[in-house]
């Protein structure tokens, strides 16, 4: 057993809101230490799309399982007030700490559960981070329970099959490797803030430093980086579908679309994309407001397979491929 890491983190640019479970769960057992299990077999977990396209994967409480969004620039574990409130706990109950998320900052309150949360056989507790998640339209059913984030998915190497729609863990530091035959290109990593994950991309050829973010739908360039590529509204707009982004404390924040004839991802084939343009406040707490900086989301991952070495600081990306129909 070791440490879940429990970081104030949301790193959401689509919210969300949760109702109270229909049938109450009985409260958690006295506060134990951190923990998650380390044994992993690799069992594929089952990945489905909320209604407005978050990731969504089943954890169990108490042996029914609730959907929990998958969230690699999230933090440790969070969850909704309703599930708070299934728990057996109040409003009153936990401390009020400042949370950061895309968005900007509000302040949540932070919980210590021993284990009662089991993400396919693996359980998980110790801090946990309870937000009021209300701005998800369509609002998804049944309501999306809380947040698995990077907090506990750094104890682990996973593979995230898009196509396939499943996620599969294996033990840190493992021999394991991207399951199947499917041609995958290796590209390094760092970590930073708390296990952040970050990539070079390129945009036009300009080499951008991309935080991995599977909690935001759309992409992001901050104007740091729109003005290395060059990028001109006028000349370069792309297709307007959004004109804001709003966050999980229904912060909005304006938002420019922009065409790029080339984005790529490490050594893949580049790409031609929509990418929006703003200064979130993410970019500032991540120390990145004057630097080139990209929001990478799951537009330019939705075909794709990852798997993610943290041991290793190494992302395997595969081409692009047809979504599992069914």
């Amino acid at each position: 057993m070791f440490a879940v890491a429990s970081l104030v983190w949301i790193g959401l640019l689509g919210a969300f809101s949760g109702k109270r479970p229909a049938r109450p769960l009985p409260p958690s057992a006295p506060p134990g230490p951190p923990m998650i299990a380390r044994k992993s077999t690799g069992a594929a977990i089952p990945l489905r799309l909320s209604p407005d396209g978050h990731l969504l994967v089943p954890v169990f409480i108490s042996g029914t399982a609730y959907p929990f969004m998958l969230d690699t620039a999230g933090g440790g574990l969070s969850i909704t007030p309703a599930t708070r409130d299934a728990l057996g706990y109040t409003a009153r109950d936990g401390i009020t700490v400042r949370g950061y998320g895309a968005s900007g900052m509000l302040p949540i309150k932070r919980m210590k559960f021993s284990s009662v949360f089991v993400l396919g056989k693996y359980p998980l507790g110790g801090l946990v981070t309870v937000i009021d998640l209300q701005g998800l339209t369509p609002e998804p059913h049944p309501p999306i329970a809380g947040i698995i984030g990077n907090g506990v998915l750094q104890n682990f190497d996973l593979e995230l099959n898009l196509p396939a729609a499943t996620l599969r863990l294996f033990p840190r530091g493992g021999k394991a490797r991207p399951t199947g035959a499917i041609p995958m290109t290796s590209m390094p990593f760092k970590t930073r803030v708390g296990g952040k994950i970050f990539l070079p991309v390129q945009v036009n050829g300009q080499p951008i430093t991309a935080l991995l973010d599977t909690g935001a739908l759309n992409s992001v360039l901050n104007r740091a980086a729109l003005n290395l590529i060059g990028a001109k509204p006028g000349r370069d707009r792309g297709p307007v579908k959004l004109h804001t982004f709003s966050g999980f404390d229904r912060h909005v924040v304006p938002v420019t679309p922009y065409v790029f004839r080339q984005v790529q991802l490490g050594r893949l084939r580049p790409f031609s994309a929509v990418v929006y343009g703003a200064d979130l406040p993410v970019f500032s707490d991540l120390g990145l407001r004057d630097r080139p900086a990209m929001l990478l989301g799951l537009d330019m991952l939705r075909d794709r397979i990852l798997f993610i070495s943290y041991s290793a600081g190494q992302i395997y990306l595969s081409e692009p491929r047809a979504r599992k129909r069914g």
